[in-house]
Parts: structure tokens; sequence; C-alpha cells
């Protein structure tokens, strides 16, 4: 009997969550990534090659993803050494080329980390903004 009782409260979601979470994030948080990778690939190669491991390519290919599939693994690869849930919110994911930059609330300090990920999702680079 108690045993039925916990396993039916463990399938009852708190009140005000959603069960199926959403990982991207909102057009605000995505907007600073967008601008900052758009400005690294329009005026600075060496920045460009050397810290943010980008393809020359010009600004505007640099587009924000909004693939809530997408977005999940880019969740879970950029929070994947982080102790305890993942934040609410999701998380930023620009595509540049054959590259994800992702940016969430993983911080540095007072610095916010962005992430560029190939487009297996294996980390190359890692960037305190």
């Amino acid at each position: 009997m108690l045993l039925s009782l916990l396993a039916s409260l463990a399938l009852v979601t708190a009140p005000g969550r959603s069960p199926n979470p959403k990982w991207c994030s909102g057009s605000a948080l995505a907007s600073w990534p967008l601008g900052a990778l758009r400005n690294v690939l329009a005026v600075n190669a060496i920045e460009r090659e050397r810290m943010y491991a980008l393809p020359a390519l010009p600004p505007d290919s640099a587009v924000v993803v909004t693939d809530e599939r997408v977005c999940e693994r880019a969740a879970r690869m950029y929070y994947r050494y982080r102790l305890g849930p993942i934040p609410a919110g999701g998380v930023a994911v620009v595509r540049v080329g054959n590259r994800y930059a992702v940016y969430g609330a993983d911080r540095a300090g007072e610095w916010t980390i962005l992430v560029i990920f190939s487009d297996r999702f294996e980390s190359i680079a890692s960037i305190a903004m």
C-alpha cells in the first residue's frame, strides 16, 4: 500500500513545472552570444581561429538554433560536469558552420562561459565572457 502511494506521488509533476522542460532559451539570452560571435567573425581572424576555433565564414552565417532536440543535447553537454540539476531557462545555441556555440548559466567568478562544440558535440573551446 505504502509503496503504491509513493509510486503514484513520483509520477505527479511539481506545481508550476512542465513535464517537458524547454531546452532552448529565449531570444533575449541568445542575442548576446549571437552578437559577440558575429563580431568575432567580422573583425578578428586570429581570435576567431585560436580562441573560438570557428571557421572563416561571413558574420550572418551565425544563426540561433531553435530546435529543442539540438538544444537538449547542447544543454546536456554544456552542463555535463555540473553538480546538481540542469538549471531552468535553457541554453542559447548558435550554429556557425560546423560548430555550435552554447551559452548558459555556468560561471567562472563574475564571467559566464561560452563553450564551442563540434557538430558531434565534442568540446573544442571554452571562453569566459
